[in-house]
C-alpha cells in the first residue's frame, strides 16, 4: 500500500522524490560540461605559471562552430569566473614562443604570457623549484631503498611514501616541461 503525505505530515515520513527524466535537458548538460572544462583549463594555466587569481589576463580560444556558439553565449560568465581582461575567439592562431596552450573538448586555449609574467624571474623560480623537487625525490628514494624502513614501517606508510615519490616525479616532469617551454 502506497502511503501519501498530507501537507500537515512531516517530511520524515514522505516518499523520496522520483526523477523525471523528461525534464533533463541534455543539451544544457553538454554546454555546461564545455564551459566547466574551459574554466578549469584556464585556471590550470594560471596555476602552472603562478599568475595570481586576481590578475586579469587575456585568453584566445580556437573553437569549432558549435563550441564557439556556446562560448559566445556565455562570454560574460567566462570573463567573470576566469578574471579575463579580454576573451578573443578566433578560427586559428599562429604559434608564438611565449604562449601557454591547453586543449580541452576540441577547444584550444591560448594564454599569451609576455604581458603577464617576467620571463627571467619565472625561469629562476622554475630552476629553484626543480632543484627543491629533486632533493625531495632523493630523500624519498633513499627512504624507499632502506631495507630497514621497508621491513619495519607499516605498509600504509610505505605506500604513502611510494605515492609521494610518484607525485614528486610528476611535478618534476611538469616543471621541467614548463621551463623547456620558456627556452
Amino acid at each position: 500500500m502506497k502511503k501519501t503525505v498530507k501537507s500537515s505530515e512531516s517530511i520524515m515520513v514522505s516518499e523520496w522524490p522520483k526523477q523525471d527524466k523528461k525534464l533533463i535537458d541534455k543539451n544544457s548538460l553538454t554546454e555546461m560540461d564545455v564551459l566547466i572544462n574551459v574554466i578549469v583549463a584556464i585556471r590550470d594555466l594560471r596555476e602552472r605559471f603562478h599568475i595570481k587569481p586576481s590578475q586579469e589576463i587575456t585568453i584566445i580560444l580556437i573553437a569549432k562552430k558549435k563550441e564557439k556558439k556556446i562560448i559566445e553565449e556565455n562570454i560574460l560568465y567566462l570573463k567573470s569566473l576566469c578574471r579575463l581582461k579580454e576573451l578573443k575567439i578566433e578560427k586559428s592562431s599562429p604559434r608564438e614562443k611565449l604562449q601557454a596552450r591547453s586543449l580541452v573538448k576540441g577547444i584550444e586555449i591560448i594564454l599569451p604570457l609576455k604581458e603577464v609574467i617576467d620571463l627571467e624571474i619565472e625561469k629562476k623560480r622554475l630552476d629553484d623549484e626543480i632543484e627543491k623537487t629533486e632533493k625531495e625525490i632523493t630523500f624519498v628514494e633513499t627512504k624507499l631503498k632502506n631495507k630497514g624502513f621497508l621491513k619495519n614501517a607499516p605498509k600504509i606508510v610505505v605506500s604513502k611514501e611510494q605515492e609521494k615519490e610518484k607525485n614528486l616525479s610528476e611535478k618534476l616532469k611538469k616543471t621541467r616541461e614548463t621551463l623547456d617551454f620558456m627556452h
